[in-house]
């Protein structure tokens, strides 16, 4: 698919979400076997840095944000077409919540996650500010994959 497709497709959800007419129902059922190894303790670190840049070119640090780690499942994949470049939340299952690790970035946007097992994650970072009544930023998330033994860096910018 195309990512003018992806777009419009995008679009039409989140229209369609916000203007209440329609209530998206996942099609990938929730199943806690999927998350399984993710529970586990492992070896693998992970740290970076989550950083916003305006348009006047002034950095906004994820100060004070959390950052989330979450596992990549087929579940978490139709979440994170579905939710684009907002904040991943299931639409009717807190289930998730359990297996998504959290940090809160320091002054300059830097997190860590350690103990971290081996797979493939999200991270995520809501960075938002107001310019007088409006709000802007954005979420951003990145998909990365970890190596037991491994220390990762990512930066989490657009």
């Amino acid at each position: 698919m195309n990512n003018t497709m992806k777009n419009f497709i995008y679009g039409v959800l989140l229209i369609l979400s916000i203007s209440g007419c329609a209530t998206y129902v996942m099609k990938t059922p929730f199943n806690k076997q999927d998350f399984a190894e993710f529970t586990k303790t492992g070896t693998a670190y992970i740290n970076g840095q989550a950083f916003l840049t305006t348009r006047g070119g002034e950095v906004r640090y994820g100060a004070g944000k959390t950052v989330r780690l979450i596992p990549v499942t087929k579940y978490t994949m139709e979440l994170h077409v579905f939710y684009g470049d907002r904040q991943m939340r299931p639409p009717s299952d807190v289930n998730l919540a359990q297996f998504v690790r959290t940090a809160v970035g320091n002054g300059s946007g830097n997190f860590a996650f350690e103990e971290v097992p081996a797979g493939d994650y999200f991270l995520e970072c809501a960075i938002y500010w107001d310019v007088g009544n409006e709000r802007t930023g954005s979420t951003i998330r990145k998909r990365v994959h970890v190596d037991e033994g491994i220390r990762g860096s990512y930066i989490l910018t657009e």
